[in-house]
């Protein structure tokens, strides 16, 4: 019960910090789960994105690249932190191979950081 109350608070707190970003014309921090269909790469070959099979287009910081490609694989199960661009693009800070807990960003940032994240970011990229 006490782990269903956190989540309902988590997204309580994330739905009201979207619709204050939305006013404010902040890009909505969003946490996405879906399934990785490709890497997308940039013109010198590093890997810039993933895409998923939903369409979903997600870009990732530079540094991330090279730590997706040991995290993630085709049709694993993935779930992102970040910031809602368009209807399907997600700028991440942070992607999560769902079934092994691994974290393609030095660490998975807990919701209070993405809470502290989010309130000293500024708008889109």
């Amino acid at each position: 019960m006490k782990t269903l109350n956190f989540i309902v608070s988590v997204v309580c707190a994330i739905a009201g910090f979207n619709a204050n970003a939305a006013k404010n014309g902040r890009a909505p921090f969003e946490i996405k789960i879906g399934i990785m269909d490709k890497f997308i790469t940039g013109r010198d070959g590093n890997i810039i994105g993933i895409l998923l099979q939903d369409d979903t287009r997600v870009q990732i910081p530079p540094h991330m690249g090279d730590q997706l490609l040991k995290v993630v694989k085709r049709d694993d199960i993935v779930t992102v932190k970040g910031y809602r661009q368009s209807a399907k693009l997600i700028a991440a800070d942070t992607v999560v191979n769902t079934a092994t807990a691994e974290s393609a960003d030095e660490v998975d940032h807990t919701e209070a950081e993405m809470a502290r994240k989010v309130s000293e970011r500024p708008g889109g990229l």
